[in-house]
């Protein structure tokens, strides 16, 4: 009698259900959109240079939920659960018949990023309650702050040196040994100068004949002016020459005689 081979079972019918599953699942509109992760880094990078701390064309902010629900001058920018008539949305797609599409002057969102937004809307533009406002300013416009000193346990003489310490004690570093007297002097005529010392005025502090550390502090006038005059002499060309660097001579009814024309 001949056997009869097992009977195979077809799974056809639940990998079609399994795959199906996962369609249904990737496109659930139950899941609500994270504001923070999701919606406040793509308004703080398209829309926050101009509708933010610094910058507010229009009188609208964007960034808060809350001052986007205030809005601006042609009222609220987002209505909570209505994305199509939210002025943001229309103002990025580009359907007002008022406002260019948004960012002005840039790229357009791409259509996911405008979906994103739209979503967000029509989920009722939830966000935190104590969201604040980002500070978009430019460390220039900030008000200086003259921090505390480091307290050390070797206090240096000069408050930036403590700083530096500072740092380098958290970050477990060796301070670098001091420069020598030559090196400094060449760092400071290069600071104010733009031009290295010469080999004499080198020399003259290497063996102590030049006023100590006077150099350091202050180079030469004589050499600054000159070569600061020299400088100009040959940038402004023929023009400077009526130009008096002693405005006090000239009012005097002097000439000054150690201005451009004198180098010349």
């Amino acid at each position: 009698m001949k056997a009869r081979s097992p009977k195979r079972r077809n799974t056809f019918v639940p990998t079609r259900f399994l795959f199906l599953s996962a369609l249904l699942t990737l496109a659930d509109p139950a899941r609500a959109l994270d504001y923070t992760r999701e919606i406040k880094p793509l308004l703080k990078a398209q829309c926050i240079k101009c509708h933010g701390t610094i910058l507010q064309k229009g009188g609208l902010r964007l960034d808060t939920a809350a001052a986007a629900r205030r809005g601006g001058d042609r009222g609220a920018a987002i209505i909570p659960g209505r994305g199509d008539d939210s002025l943001l949305v229309q103002a990025i797609q580009g359907a007002h018949a008022e406002i260019p599409q948004m960012p002005y002057k840039r790229g357009p969102l791409d259509a996911a990023q405008m979906a994103l937004l739209k979503q967000w809307i029509d989920e009722g533009a939830q966000a935190p309650a104590d969201e604040q406002p980002s500070d978009d300013r430019h460390w220039a416009y900030g008000v200086p702050a003259r921090p505390p000193v480091p307290k050390l346990r070797r206090q240096p003489g000069n408050p930036i040196d403590a700083f530096i310490q500072d740092r380098l004690i958290r970050e477990g570093l060796q301070p670098s040994p001091p420069a020598a007297a030559e090196t400094q002097m060449r760092r400071v005529w290069l600071d104010l100068t733009g031009l290295p010392p010469k080999g004499e005025e080198t020399a003259a502090l290497a063996a102590g004949s030049n006023g100590g550390a006077a150099p350091l502090a202050r180079p030469r006038q004589c050499r600054v002016e000159q070569e600061s005059r020299r400088w100009l002499h040959g940038g402004l060309g023929g023009a400077h020459r009526e130009f008096d660097f002693d405005g006090a001579a000239e009012h005097a009814g002097q000439r000054s005689t150690d201005g451009p024309a004198a180098l010349g």
